[in-house]
Protein backbone atom coordinates (compact mmCIF):
# COMPACT_ATOMS: atom_id res chain seq x y z
CA UNK A 1 0.00 0.00 0.00
CA UNK A 2 2.83 2.38 0.92
CA UNK A 3 4.58 1.50 -2.34
CA UNK A 4 1.49 2.38 -4.44
CA UNK A 5 1.09 5.72 -2.63
CA UNK A 6 4.74 6.58 -3.29
CA UNK A 7 4.35 5.77 -7.02
CA UNK A 8 1.20 7.93 -7.28
CA UNK A 9 2.87 10.95 -5.66
CA UNK A 10 5.88 10.54 -7.93
CA UNK A 11 3.68 10.53 -11.04
CA UNK A 12 1.88 13.69 -9.92
CA UNK A 13 5.20 15.45 -9.27
CA UNK A 14 6.59 14.35 -12.63
CA UNK A 15 3.46 15.63 -14.43
CA UNK A 16 3.81 19.01 -12.74
CA UNK A 17 7.48 19.31 -13.78
CA UNK A 18 6.56 18.46 -17.38
CA UNK A 19 3.92 21.15 -17.47
CA UNK A 20 6.35 23.75 -16.16
CA UNK A 21 9.00 22.78 -18.72
CA UNK A 22 6.54 22.82 -21.63
CA UNK A 23 5.22 26.19 -20.55
CA UNK A 24 8.70 27.69 -20.36
CA UNK A 25 9.64 26.17 -23.71
CA UNK A 26 6.53 27.67 -25.30
CA UNK A 27 7.35 31.11 -23.94
CA UNK A 28 10.96 31.02 -25.29
CA UNK A 29 9.73 30.10 -28.76
CA UNK A 30 7.21 32.93 -28.89
CA UNK A 31 8.08 35.31 -31.73
CA UNK A 32 9.19 38.66 -30.24
CA UNK A 33 8.08 40.56 -33.36
CA UNK A 34 4.42 39.58 -32.99
CA UNK A 35 2.63 41.91 -30.63
CA UNK A 36 -0.18 40.66 -28.44
CA UNK A 37 -3.53 41.92 -29.79
CA UNK A 38 -4.98 44.72 -27.70
CA UNK A 39 -8.00 43.83 -25.65
CA UNK A 40 -11.26 44.97 -27.10
CA UNK A 41 -13.01 47.44 -24.84
CA UNK A 42 -15.95 45.78 -23.18
CA UNK A 43 -19.29 47.50 -23.22
CA UNK A 44 -20.85 47.95 -19.83
CA UNK A 45 -24.10 46.03 -19.76
CA UNK A 46 -26.80 48.11 -18.16
CA UNK A 47 -29.45 46.59 -15.94
CA UNK A 48 -32.70 48.36 -15.22
CA UNK A 49 -33.16 48.91 -11.49
CA UNK A 50 -35.22 50.84 -9.00
CA UNK A 51 -33.00 53.06 -6.85
CA UNK A 52 -34.42 53.87 -3.42
CA UNK A 53 -32.66 56.94 -2.01
CA UNK A 54 -32.83 58.54 1.42
CA UNK A 55 -35.55 61.22 1.59
CA UNK A 56 -36.56 60.79 -2.08
CA UNK A 57 -39.11 58.89 -4.12
CA UNK A 58 -37.77 55.70 -5.76
CA UNK A 59 -36.45 56.38 -9.24
CA UNK A 60 -35.73 54.22 -12.27
CA UNK A 61 -32.11 53.95 -13.36
CA UNK A 62 -29.64 51.84 -15.34
CA UNK A 63 -27.15 50.16 -13.03
CA UNK A 64 -23.49 50.57 -14.06
CA UNK A 65 -21.37 49.41 -11.13
CA UNK A 66 -21.02 49.50 -7.35
CA UNK A 67 -18.41 49.03 -4.64
CA UNK A 68 -18.32 49.25 -0.87
CA UNK A 69 -18.58 53.06 -0.85
CA UNK A 70 -20.70 54.08 -3.84
CA UNK A 71 -23.03 53.03 -6.63
CA UNK A 72 -22.91 54.32 -10.21
CA UNK A 73 -26.09 54.49 -12.28
CA UNK A 74 -27.38 56.23 -15.36
CA UNK A 75 -30.55 58.31 -15.11
CA UNK A 76 -32.08 59.69 -18.31
CA UNK A 77 -28.75 59.34 -20.08
CA UNK A 78 -26.71 61.10 -17.38
CA UNK A 79 -24.30 59.12 -15.21
CA UNK A 80 -24.71 59.65 -11.45
CA UNK A 81 -22.68 58.41 -8.50
CA UNK A 82 -24.35 58.03 -5.09
CA UNK A 83 -22.63 57.28 -1.80
CA UNK A 84 -23.84 54.13 -0.12
CA UNK A 85 -25.12 56.06 2.88
CA UNK A 86 -27.53 57.83 0.48
CA UNK A 87 -28.98 54.55 -0.75
CA UNK A 88 -31.75 52.70 1.07
CA UNK A 89 -31.98 49.85 -1.43
CA UNK A 90 -31.67 48.74 -5.04
CA UNK A 91 -34.18 46.47 -6.80
CA UNK A 92 -32.55 44.49 -9.63
CA UNK A 93 -35.52 42.39 -10.72
CA UNK A 94 -36.64 43.56 -14.20
CA UNK A 95 -40.23 42.56 -13.50
CA UNK A 96 -40.29 44.32 -10.15
CA UNK A 97 -38.60 47.40 -11.62
CA UNK A 98 -41.18 47.56 -14.39
CA UNK A 99 -44.00 47.12 -11.88
CA UNK A 100 -42.67 49.84 -9.59
CA UNK A 101 -42.13 52.21 -12.51
CA UNK A 102 -45.65 51.51 -13.75
CA UNK A 103 -47.07 52.21 -10.30
CA UNK A 104 -45.08 55.44 -10.13
CA UNK A 105 -46.36 56.55 -13.52
CA UNK A 106 -49.93 55.69 -12.53
CA UNK A 107 -49.65 57.64 -9.28
CA UNK A 108 -48.17 60.64 -11.07
CA UNK A 109 -50.90 60.48 -13.70
CA UNK A 110 -53.62 60.44 -11.03
CA UNK A 111 -52.05 63.43 -9.28
CA UNK A 112 -51.87 65.35 -12.55
CA UNK A 113 -55.47 64.41 -13.40
CA UNK A 114 -56.70 65.73 -10.05
CA UNK A 115 -54.86 68.98 -10.65
CA UNK A 116 -56.40 69.30 -14.12
CA UNK A 117 -59.90 68.70 -12.74
CA UNK A 118 -59.26 71.25 -9.99
CA UNK A 119 -58.29 74.04 -12.40
CA UNK A 120 -61.15 73.17 -14.75
CA UNK A 121 -63.59 73.51 -11.87
CA UNK A 122 -62.08 76.90 -11.16
CA UNK A 123 -63.18 78.02 -14.63
CA UNK A 124 -66.57 76.48 -14.04
CA UNK A 125 -66.93 78.42 -10.76
CA UNK A 126 -66.05 81.67 -12.51
CA UNK A 127 -68.83 81.03 -15.02
CA UNK A 128 -71.33 80.37 -12.24
CA UNK A 129 -70.42 83.63 -10.51
CA UNK A 130 -70.52 85.57 -13.76
CA UNK A 131 -67.64 86.79 -15.89
CA UNK A 132 -67.19 89.08 -18.85
CA UNK A 133 -65.75 87.80 -22.09
CA UNK A 134 -62.41 89.47 -21.28
CA UNK A 135 -62.30 87.79 -17.87
CA UNK A 136 -63.30 84.45 -19.32
CA UNK A 137 -60.60 84.68 -21.98
CA UNK A 138 -57.90 85.43 -19.39
CA UNK A 139 -58.93 82.57 -17.10
CA UNK A 140 -59.20 80.26 -20.10
CA UNK A 141 -55.58 80.96 -21.07
CA UNK A 142 -54.35 80.22 -17.54
CA UNK A 143 -56.44 77.08 -17.17
CA UNK A 144 -55.41 75.72 -20.57
CA UNK A 145 -51.74 76.11 -19.70
CA UNK A 146 -52.21 74.15 -16.46
CA UNK A 147 -54.33 71.45 -18.10
CA UNK A 148 -51.89 70.99 -21.00
CA UNK A 149 -49.06 70.54 -18.50
CA UNK A 150 -51.07 68.00 -16.54
CA UNK A 151 -52.06 66.04 -19.66
CA UNK A 152 -48.39 65.39 -20.40
CA UNK A 153 -48.28 63.12 -17.33
CA UNK A 154 -51.66 61.43 -17.75
CA UNK A 155 -51.54 58.13 -19.68
CA UNK A 156 -53.82 57.59 -22.64
CA UNK A 157 -57.24 56.33 -21.73
CA UNK A 158 -60.74 57.35 -20.72
CA UNK A 159 -59.60 59.68 -17.93
CA UNK A 160 -57.31 61.62 -20.23
CA UNK A 161 -60.00 61.81 -22.88
CA UNK A 162 -62.57 63.27 -20.47
CA UNK A 163 -60.17 65.99 -19.30
CA UNK A 164 -59.20 66.78 -22.89
CA UNK A 165 -62.84 67.05 -23.97
CA UNK A 166 -63.70 69.31 -21.03
CA UNK A 167 -60.87 71.70 -21.90
CA UNK A 168 -61.87 71.57 -25.55
CA UNK A 169 -65.46 72.48 -24.70
CA UNK A 170 -64.42 75.52 -22.68
CA UNK A 171 -62.20 76.66 -25.56
CA UNK A 172 -65.08 76.15 -28.03
CA UNK A 173 -67.33 78.25 -25.83
CA UNK A 174 -64.76 81.03 -25.94
CA UNK A 175 -64.72 80.86 -29.72
CA UNK A 176 -68.51 80.99 -29.91
CA UNK A 177 -68.64 83.90 -27.46
CA UNK A 178 -66.17 85.87 -29.58
CA UNK A 179 -68.33 85.43 -32.68
CA UNK A 180 -71.40 86.36 -30.66
CA UNK A 181 -69.82 89.69 -29.71
CA UNK A 182 -68.94 90.40 -33.33
CA UNK A 183 -72.32 89.45 -34.80
CA UNK A 184 -75.02 90.55 -32.40
CA UNK A 185 -77.44 88.67 -30.20
CA UNK A 186 -78.02 85.53 -32.24
CA UNK A 187 -76.60 83.35 -34.98
CA UNK A 188 -78.66 83.34 -38.17
CA UNK A 189 -78.25 81.19 -41.24
CA UNK A 190 -76.20 84.03 -42.74
CA UNK A 191 -73.71 83.85 -39.89
CA UNK A 192 -73.45 80.07 -40.24
CA UNK A 193 -72.53 80.39 -43.89
CA UNK A 194 -70.04 83.19 -43.26
CA UNK A 195 -68.49 81.48 -40.23
CA UNK A 196 -68.80 77.68 -40.70
CA UNK A 197 -67.08 76.76 -37.36
CA UNK A 198 -70.18 77.97 -35.51
CA UNK A 199 -72.32 75.56 -37.48
CA UNK A 200 -69.85 72.81 -36.59
CA UNK A 201 -70.13 73.67 -32.89
CA UNK A 202 -73.93 73.60 -33.06
CA UNK A 203 -73.71 70.09 -34.48
CA UNK A 204 -70.90 68.97 -32.16
CA UNK A 205 -72.75 69.94 -28.96
CA UNK A 206 -76.31 69.43 -30.21
CA UNK A 207 -77.18 73.06 -29.50
CA UNK A 208 -80.96 73.61 -29.76
CA UNK A 209 -81.81 75.58 -32.91
CA UNK A 210 -85.06 77.43 -33.56
CA UNK A 211 -85.87 76.98 -37.21
CA UNK A 212 -88.07 79.41 -39.12
CA UNK A 213 -89.17 79.61 -42.74
CA UNK A 214 -86.92 78.01 -45.33
CA UNK A 215 -83.29 77.42 -44.31
CA UNK A 216 -83.25 80.41 -41.97
CA UNK A 217 -82.32 79.43 -38.43
CA UNK A 218 -81.71 81.32 -35.20
CA UNK A 219 -79.64 80.12 -32.24
CA UNK A 220 -79.83 82.06 -28.99
CA UNK A 221 -76.38 83.06 -27.72
CA UNK A 222 -77.13 82.21 -24.10
CA UNK A 223 -78.38 78.79 -25.17
CA UNK A 224 -75.26 78.29 -27.28
CA UNK A 225 -72.88 79.02 -24.41
CA UNK A 226 -74.82 77.22 -21.69
CA UNK A 227 -75.07 74.06 -23.82
CA UNK A 228 -71.34 73.95 -24.45
CA UNK A 229 -70.51 74.72 -20.82
CA UNK A 230 -72.81 71.95 -19.68
CA UNK A 231 -70.95 69.53 -21.93
CA UNK A 232 -67.70 70.62 -20.27
CA UNK A 233 -69.17 70.05 -16.80
CA UNK A 234 -70.31 66.58 -17.80
CA UNK A 235 -66.78 65.65 -18.89
CA UNK A 236 -65.34 67.03 -15.63
CA UNK A 237 -67.84 64.99 -13.58
CA UNK A 238 -66.92 61.85 -15.52
CA UNK A 239 -63.20 62.49 -14.93
CA UNK A 240 -63.85 62.94 -11.19
CA UNK A 241 -65.83 59.71 -11.12
CA UNK A 242 -62.98 57.82 -12.78
CA UNK A 243 -60.49 59.23 -10.26
CA UNK A 244 -62.66 58.06 -7.37
CA UNK A 245 -62.94 54.48 -8.59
Amino acid sequence: MQFKKTITLALIALSFVCLVVLSAHGQTRRCPNVSTPARTATTVQKRRVILDLVGQEPIGADFIQADATSITVEINGARRVFKMDEVVGVIFSPDEAARRMSQGATAQGATSAREAVRVLRRLNSAIDVGVSYAQYSQILIEVKGSVDEALASIPAGELRNEITLAMEAYADAGQAWNVMIQNGRSYSSDILSVYPPIGALITKYSVPVKRQSGNFAIVNNRTMLSTIWQAARTHIDRASSLLNQ
